[in-house]
């Protein structure tokens, strides 16, 4: 008898674990005749999912880092069991202009006007979906004007003081002569 109420207290957490993943797990071992609906129609998805296309008007180097790193444009080729919703696409549109500035700066464009356009879909075709047009104009690349180095601390202290070790003079020009962004490259 303690045997028996052991396995069923077993498989009563089994039972307990299993409905805690979440009912959406549960739908894919259901046979189909019990996915239908009392019509006999197949469920569908609640929320409609959000297709659209993404055109991004920018130079060819920064077109390609955008539509790269862009949410908007890694989530352009979902797969549909990831698909997003009109609103989150509305998110989307909205973030990209900042995102989209964000990483032009990262490229030295730190004066970019990034502009995102929903254009409707075209009314003659049924499967068309919704174009969002990216227009990037990046303006003047910064370009480094002076590099200077000042070292304060013990280390400007020992290579002053001609430290016996040579190490702080060393290091101090090894910096120096290290540094990727000489006067006059671009950031």
């Amino acid at each position: 008898m303690k045997a028996l109420r052991g396995v069923a207290c077993s498989v009563f957490v089994l039972a307990f674990a299993a409905a805690l993943t979440g009912c959406a797990n549960v739908a894919k071992w259901l046979p189909d005749s019990v996915k239908t609906s009392a019509s006999g129609a197949v469920a569908e998805r609640s929320l409609a999912s959000a297709a659209y296309r993404l055109e991004v008007s920018a130079p060819p180097e920064l077109r390609t880092l955008l539509i790269t790193y862009l949410d908007i444009s890694r989530f352009q080729n979902a797969p549909e069991t990831e698909s997003i919703t009109p609103s989150e696409l509305d998110r989307l549109q909205a973030a990209a202009p900042a995102q989209a500035k964000a990483l032009l700066e990262t490229e030295g464009y730190f004066n970019a006007e990034v502009n995102v356009e929903r254009l409707a879909a075209d009314a003659s075709s049924a499967t068309a979906s919704p174009l969002l047009r990216m227009t990037v104009v990046p303006g003047p690349r910064v370009q480094v004007g002076a590099v200077s180095f000042v070292f304060e601390g013990p280390l400007q202290a020992a290579a002053t003081n001609n430290d016996k070790s040579g190490d702080a003079k060393t290091l101090s020009n090894k910096t120096r002569n290290l540094w990727a962004l000489p006067s006059g490259q671009a950031f």
